[in-house]
């Protein structure tokens, strides 16, 4: 049993060892384990504020897309530039490093081969953060050419037709095959309407998905899912009478899920639509009394 004697001892050495006491010690130590910051989102400064909005007006020249479409693009382009710069500036480091810690100088092929070796783990973790940033890029630049692509709009519109025939499909062995499985099939078809809808949201249409979206509901009025993903259309984009289509089926449930669950699992899934924010997603869960899924 440990005795008071050293558990007074344990508390004085705790009162002397409390860490950085003022702001400056606090914010130097708070970035102790900071490496390169490639894993935040893109600090935007007046210089790479200007670059983007340089950027998105030649995109908008381009193409006369949308100026969130634009500006999102331009905002990866210049952060999977940004993961490129810090490569680079990692193994000029590294040679610099080298060439003054052994005199020896480190320019040349084998200069450069020592250089990576030393700093292959950083190139490691750089090269994931490059898939990640580019994966978003290539992403943002879809968008960008489905904003002004009328085979885009024509495609989408195909499946819907698509999934609108499926539905009515459903709806008449509803009728004739009371006992069949017709439910799963029907199911099956709205999971696909959610997911077009969501596209044409995350693709910068929200009302091109509400509009759709009123289109179907009249073969399916009673399915939370559809209603979930045109409350969130309204939600991102504004929409005033959003707040009562939200509150509107609070407490009930669909296939085992509360609608609340729903809204914010819709809303997460279209985390990355331009103008989704997240803020929005607090606000949500505020109102329904849920926790924000992280």
């Amino acid at each position: 049993m440990t005795s008071q004697a050293t558990i007074a001892a344990n508390r004085r050495n705790a009162a002397r060892s409390t860490g950085p006491r003022t702001a400056e010690g606090k914010t130097r130590s708070s970035r102790n384990a900071f490496q390169h910051g490639l894993s935040l989102p893109l600090p935007i400064d007046d210089g790479l504020a200007a670059q983007i909005e340089e950027l998105a007006e030649q995109y908008l020249t381009m193409t006369g897309c949308s100026r969130e479409a634009a500006r999102l693009a331009a905002t990866e382009q210049v952060g999977l530039l940004r993961i490129q710069q810090a490569r680079v500036a990692a193994i000029n480091s590294s040679i610099q490093e080298g060439s003054s810690g052994t005199g020896v100088s480190l320019i040349g092929e084998r200069g450069v081969s020592l250089a990576i070796a030393d700093t292959l783990p950083t190139l490691v973790a750089f090269d994931r953060y490059e898939r990640r940033a580019l994966s978003q890029c290539k992403e943002a630049f879809r968008r960008l050419e489905a904003s002004d692509d009328p085979r885009f709009d024509n495609e989408l519109a195909t499946e819907g037709v698509r999934l609108s025939y499926r539905l009515f499909r459903c709806t008449l062995s509803r009728v004739r095959k009371p006992g069949g499985d017709w439910r799963e099939k029907r199911r099956k078809v709205i999971a696909g309407m959610a997911r077009l809808a969501r596209k044409y949201i995350v693709y910068d249409r929200a009302e091109a998905a509400i509009g759709y979206l009123d289109r179907i509901l009249p073969v399916a009025p009673d399915d939370l899912l559809l209603h979930a993903v045109r409350t969130c259309a309204q939600m991102v984009i504004g929409h005033p009478d959003a707040r009562n289509h939200l509150l509107r089926y609070c407490g009930q449930w669909a296939d085992g899920v509360r609608w609340e669950e729903m809204i914010l699992n819709q809303l997460h899934q279209l985390r990355k639509a331009p103008r989704m924010r997240r803020q929005i997603i607090s606000d949500v869960a505020a109102m329904l009394g849920c926790e924000p899924r992280q």
